[in-house]
C-alpha cells in the first residue's frame, strides 16, 4: 500500500448524507392561494398543502410517519416535511411555487435496511436569518444493534438543496434534551453531558464552535483553486459528505484500506477516511501539488504563513515543514519541502473550521 503521512492528529467533525434534488413535476392545477392575504398561518399552510393536487396524486413508498411544516427558507411560506418507514424509508419535501401558484415536489431522500428504519422529528429551531433547523433523527434497526444519528436539516446556502447542517451519533445509552425556545439541545451519554446552542449559523458546545455545513464547494476562491489545480476539486465532494456518499461521486479508489486505525479510500493525489457511520468526513488529504509555493500561497490568500517544524516520529532525519491556516471557514494545514520563502507545497489538509 502507497504510504501516506497524515500531518497532525485532527479532532474529528461531524457530517450527513447527500440529498438528491428531486425532479420538479409542477402542480399547475387552479389551487386557491389567496394571493392578498399571504402569508397564512402554518396550520393554513398545511391544510392546503394536504389538499393540493400535488399531494393526493403523490405515491409515498411506505407508511407515513410524520408530516411537518417547516420553513426551511425563511420566507414565511413553510415547505412540507413527510416521512415514511420501512425497509426502504425517507423522506420527501415539497414546497409552493409563488410563480405558478401551486404545490410542487422539492426534495426527497431515500434509504434501504434490511429490517426497519425511519425519521424522528424532535423540533425545530430558527436561526438568525429566520430559517428553520429540523432536529430530526435518522434511525435504523440493526440485528448486532441500532443504528441511530440526529441530523439538523437545514437549507443549503445557495437555496438549491436541504442538507445536515451537523450530525450528532446517539448511542443506546444517549438521552436527548431538546428545547426549541432556546435554540439548545443536550446530550448525555452515560456519565457524559453536552449542551449544544444554535448561535448565528454555528453549533456551540463546551468543547467548540463549530460552524453548520454550507452545502456549498469546499473552495470558493476561484484564485485558489486556479493555484492549487488540483483533481480533488474537480469532484462533486462538499463537507457533509459520508463516507459511502464521497465515495459514490468520485468512483471506486485505486485502494481501499485501513490506515491511522481508519478505513480510507485512496485515490491517485487525495485520500480521505471513515470518521463514524453516517457521520461526515472530517478531513480531505491532498498530496502532488506542481509549482505552489509559500510565497504563491501567500499572495492568493492575503495572509503571512508562517512555517514551523518538527521531528518525524523523533527521527532528527524525518523533519516536517508545516503550517496552518484559515480561510473562508475552511481550516487548512499545508505541508512543504522546507521552511523558506520558496518552500514548496507537498501536502494540504482541508478541515471544517472549528471557531473555537
Amino acid at each position: 500500500m502507497k504510504k501516506w503521512i497524515i500531518p497532525l492528529l485532527f479532532a474529528s467533525c461531524l457530517l450527513f448524507a447527500c440529498e438528491d434534488q428531486s425532479s420538479k413535476e409542477t402542480d399547475v392545477s387552479n389551487e386557491s392561494t389567496k394571493n392578498d392575504k399571504l402569508p397564512y398561518t402554518t396550520e393554513e399552510w398545511k391544510q392546503q398543502a394536504l389538499d393540493s393536487t400535488w399531494y393526493k396524486n403523490l405515491t409515498i413508498p411506505s407508511e407515513e410517519v410524520f408530516v411537518e411544516m417547516i420553513d426551511f427558507e425563511g420566507d414565511e411560506v413553510p415547505e412540507l416535511f413527510i416521512s415514511y418507514s420501512g425497509t426502504n424509508y425517507g423522506y420527501i419535501i415539497g414546497h409552493y411555487n409563488k410563480n405558478s401558484e401551486a404545490w410542487e415536489q422539492w426534495n426527497s431522500q431515500q434509504y434501504e435496511t434490511t429490517i426497519h428504519g425511519d425519521f424522528r422529528f424532535k423540533g425545530i429551531f430558527k436561526d438568525e436569518d429566520k430559517k428553520d433547523i429540523a432536529l430530526i433523527i435518522n434511525f435504523e434497526a440493526g440485528a448486532s444493534g441500532n443504528l441511530e444519528v440526529l441530523h439538523l436539516l437545514k437549507v443549503a446556502d445557495d437555496g438549491s438543496n436541504i442538507i445536515s447542517g451537523q450530525s450528532y451519533r446517539l448511542y443506546e445509552d444517549s438521552e436527548l434534551k431538546v428545547d426549541t425556545s432556546k435554540n439548545t439541545f443536550t446530550i448525555q451519554t452515560g456519565d457524559f453531558l453536552e449542551h449544544f446552542t444554535l448561535r448565528e449559523h454555528a453549533i456551540a458546545s463546551e468543547n467548540s464552535t463549530t460552524n453548520l455545513y454550507s452545502g456549498l464547494p469546499i473552495i470558493q476562491n476561484s484564485k485558489l483553486l486556479k493555484l492549487l489545480n488540483h483533481d480533488f476539486f474537480k469532484t462533486d465532494i462538499i463537507f457533509g459528505d459520508t463516507y459511502p456518499i464521497a465515495k459514490g461521486k468520485v468512483g471506486l479508489p485505486k485502494e481501499e484500506d485501513y490506515y491511522e486505525g481508519g478505513l480510507c479510500s485512496f485515490y491517485d493525489n487525495y485520500f480521505f477516511c471513515l470518521a463514524e457511520e453516517e457521520i461526515p468526513v472530517s478531513h480531505y488529504y491532498l498530496s502532488n501539488f506542481k509549482n505552489v509555493t509559500k510565497e504563491s500561497l501567500e499572495g492568493v490568500i492575503g495572509q503571512a504563513i508562517q512555517i514551523s517544524s518538527y521531528e518525524r516520529y523523533g527521527d532528527p532525519d524525518d523533519i516536517v515543514y508545516y503550517a496552518n491556516f484559515e480561510l473562508d471557514n475552511v481550516y487548512f494545514q499545508a505541508e512543504f519541502n522546507h521552511d523558506q520563502s520558496n518552500a514548496e507545497l507537498t501536502s494540504l489538509t482541508l478541515g471544517m473550521n472549528a471557531l473555537e
